[in-house]
């Protein structure tokens, strides 16, 4: 092969890694907000009120890292969020039973 083609494959390689990582945050994004939308239809929780959303310096430092690193990052936050609105859920749906031992 040619110089010129064997740097035009590497560039196409480039981009095709480059979308797939786009995608894969795309369908991330679009899952967890899905999951977010029925946590606050069914339970009033609101992801946007939860610190873990508010505090975004994992994404401003993804911000700053190559493409794919950028990705793990931003997954495992969004992992985490999950996480935290599946807790607000349990806690907004935890109640507290009185236990009266005279049988009133």
């Amino acid at each position: 092969m040619t110089e010129r083609l064997q740097r035009e494959i590497a560039e196409v390689r480039k981009e095709v890694d480059s979308l797939g990582v786009r995608l894969t945050l795309a369908q991330a994004w679009v899952g967890f907000l899905n999951f977010a939308y029925d946590a606050l239809l069914h339970n009033g929780v609101n992801y946007r009120s939860l610190k873990e959303y508010s505090n975004s310096t994992e994404l401003d430092d993804a911000q700053k890292l190559p493409l794919s690193e950028a990705r793990n990052k931003i997954v495992g936050w969004l992992e985490r969020l999950q996480s935290a609105i599946s807790a607000a859920v349990r806690r907004k749906n935890f109640k507290v039973h009185e236990h009266d031992p005279k049988g009133k």
